[in-house]
């Protein structure tokens, strides 16, 4: 999509590159990086070069737009998923190619009314169908609806892992909580290295693991669910 470079460095410079949300950029560091990707439901972006040189530090940003889109077609696009009651953050829902609509729903409320994007605050569970109308030129206004459904919230309890004993010279019990156990998580231990000692998948609130054959030291042991990552450490000790 195009790419970004940095000219007229000092000699031995170091490059680091950030970038505004919705832009990925094929590399971190470099002289130059590709802009692999733009989300056009956010109209301003920006990309920075953190320049340092002998002992020195620089920054130069870059911003850059994308037009809205004007032609006859568009669509509408769950940005963030709603639920009921309402809670934070509300549902989002844009327009792809980002296009300026006047929005609409037919029952609970959207707000800004005009723009990009609207957030949605739904008023019960169920079915509703959100509504964007853009100018359309000669042809008239364009109006692109879309349905989408409203699950009841669920609680926001924080993910909780306890590892006992700890330290511990043979087994270790394993229990988590506020995780889906009607699906499996993954489970991965490393030692203070890094360095794999088990993989493998559960779906039990308690289990346990093991431990017995690893060298003293510390362990971390990391818990994989969809989305979801939480690690803790444990010790491993045989005196």
């Amino acid at each position: 999509m195009g790419t970004v470079t940095v000219e007229d460095l000092a000699p031995g410079s170091f490059v680091n590159w950030t970038s505004s949300p919705g832009v990925t950029l094929s590399s971190s560091t470099g002289i130059t990086v590709s802009i692999t990707n733009v989300d056009q439901t956010y109209l301003s972006h920006w990309v920075e070069a953190t320049i340092n040189a002998n002992g020195c530090q620089q920054t130069i940003r870059k911003t850059f737009g994308i037009t809205p889109n004007s032609g006859n077609s568009f669509e509408i696009v769950e940005i963030i998923e709603a639920c009921y009651p309402p809670s934070h953050p509300l549902g989002r829902y844009g327009t792809v190619p980002a296009t300026n609509a006047f929005w609409d729903v037919n029952h609970g409320n959207v707000f800004p009314m005009q723009g990009t994007f609207t957030y949605f605050e739904p008023d019960q569970e169920g079915w509703f169908t959100i509504t964007a109308t853009a100018a359309g030129g000669c042809n008239g206004p364009i109006e692109v609806s879309k349905d989408f459904y409203v699950e009841e919230c669920k609680p926001r309890h924080p993910k909780r892992i306890a590892v006992s004993p700890n330290p511990s010279n043979d087994v270790i019990n394993i229990q988590l909580e506020n995780y889906d156990f009607e699906k499996d998580y993954q489970i991965v231990i490393t030692n203070h290295l890094g360095e794999l000692k088990y993989e493998g998948e559960k779906s039990d609130e308690l289990f346990q693991l093991d431990v017995s054959q690893y060298l003293d030291g510390i362990y971390y042991l990391h818990i994989f669910q969809d989305s979801d990552y939480k690690s803790v450490s444990f010790i491993v000790s045989h005196n």
